[in-house]
């Protein structure tokens, strides 16, 4: 059932997708030419890698350029996320130094004549970062991991009454949104994760809760000055809410740790036994103690400029999972979050509680319990194998400095793989359930 519905969700994204690449017209091209302020016809249209949008690049006849951006309707709730993303983008613009590409014109009205909702906004300078990661040296990247921790401070740094989406005011007159400063509101939020279909609105909450660090960091966009690397846009605001820091504050993706990792004060260091490797075995210890250093250089960068970022990620790991776990039962079930609300009822006065904890579980149902666990996690596993060997995540998303084709040959291979290794335990037909990928 799980992989159903995950390969649901890809062809309805594919579907969609292909549907918002007919809306590319004569109408979108004559909103483009007059974007930026001066007026110039468009001559060429090239696809971008845009996640859950159509991105394109369109070229005007003077040579500038500009970005077209159509949101996938899986992207989130109709109308708002559109209009939160221009509203997050001219917050940041406005009330922080983290470069962020220009709004020059937007809909968030499918009725437009464009047919679709949009935005036009700049071109940022620079070259996508996954490009120039592996080219630079060591304390380039050291370089850019401090900058990166000061951009990530200014937003862990500012207050918010209440938790959801940034609007402009005068976009959303009809929404029950809080003013922040005459001209920005924060209202539903429109972040995929709290909705189960587009139409899905989350209403907002009051509390007084921070604004994390951004996730997308692999859409930061660098420019090369002499010897250094300087962050010089980050372009993908889509679907950004305000949430609780501790849900927020988290390793970058191209930074996380290896799963032998030590957080603190401990250097990373090659294994004891290292000289006594074979040469696939030695190249394997030096990636993981590579990446290993990155991951202790941004923890140490967080602490020394993102104090509050840090506290946040060191809270106990299942308060985090919670949240999480609330907001995977339609597509998982609910097993668990129930480990979840389990592990706070074991732990509840070593968390910090005090009292009763206000639920409990019998032996009977921890029991039953632990043995649905067991299965949910034979398949989480199986789930977390096939991304980390494809490079990819849950929804099958592949970089687009990669081989797709290469990637669905090895998705094939890696299906018959398992496959065999599963014979005896389970038929081809329930080992391909259990795989996340179609072969």
């Amino acid at each position: 059932m799980l992989s159903l519905l995950r390969s649901s969700k890809r062809i309805q994204r594919t579907q969609q997708i292909a549907q918002i690449s007919l809306l590319c017209r004569d109408t979108l091209c004559d909103v483009a030419a007059s974007a930026g302020g001066d007026s110039s016809r468009i001559v060429t249209i090239e696809k971008l890698e845009g996640g859950f949008s159509k991105a394109l690049l369109m070229k005007k006849g003077n040579g500038k350029e500009v970005i077209a951006k159509l949101p996938c309707r899986i992207a989130g709730p109709t109308s708002l996320t559109t209009a939160c993303e221009v509203g997050v983008l001219e917050y940041v613009r406005k009330y922080t130094s983290i470069p962020a590409p220009r709004v020059f014109s937007w809909s968030s009205d499918n009725s437009n004549p464009v047919g679709a909702e949009y935005i036009i906004m700049e071109k940022v300078a620079g070259v996508p970062l996954f490009e120039q990661w592996g080219k630079m040296a060591e304390i380039e990247k050291l370089e850019l991991i401090k900058n990166l921790t000061k951009l990530e401070a200014q937003l862990a740094a500012i207050r918010f009454p209440a938790y959801g989406g940034l609007y402009r005011q005068a976009d959303v007159s009809s929404l029950q949104c809080q003013d922040l400063n005459g001209s920005i509101c924060i209202g539903p939020s429109c972040g995929r994760s709290f909705s189960t279909d587009s139409a899905a609105v989350l209403s907002t909450q009051s509390e007084k809760l921070d604004y994390g660090p951004l996730t997308f960091i692999w859409a930061i966009f660098l420019l090369r000055l002499a010897r250094t690397q300087k962050i010089v846009s980050l372009i993908d605001f889509q679907s950004l809410s305000v949430l609780p820091l501790f849900l927020q504050a988290q390793w970058p993706v191209f930074l996380k740790p290896p799963q032998n990792y030590t957080k603190g004060l401990v250097q990373p260091k090659l294994p004891g036994d290292f000289d006594e490797l074979d040469e696939e075995g030695k190249a394997a210890a030096l990636q993981e103690w590579s990446q290993s250093k990155l991951a202790k250089a941004y923890e140490v960068a967080t602490v020394l400029e993102n104090g509050v970022a840090h506290n946040a990620m060191n809270i106990p790991r299942v308060f985090r999972e919670l949240f999480i776990r609330c907001g995977e039962v339609s597509e998982v079930g609910v097993v668990p979050l129930r480990e979840c609300l389990i592990e706070i009822f074991r732990n509840w006065s070593s968390l910090g509680f005090t009292g009763q904890c206000p639920y409990s579980f019998s032996n009977e149902e921890i029991t039953t319990h632990e043995h649905q666990f067991a299965e949910y996690q034979a398949w989480d596993e199986v789930q977390q194998l096939a991304q980390e060997c494809l490079d990819t995540d849950a929804e099958g998303w592949i970089a687009p400095q990669l081989d797709i084709e290469e990637k669905r040959r090895q998705n094939r291979e890696l299906l018959s793989l398992y496959i065999k290794r599963m014979a005896g335990e389970k038929s081809p037909d329930e080992a391909r359930a259990m795989w996340p990928f179609p072969g």
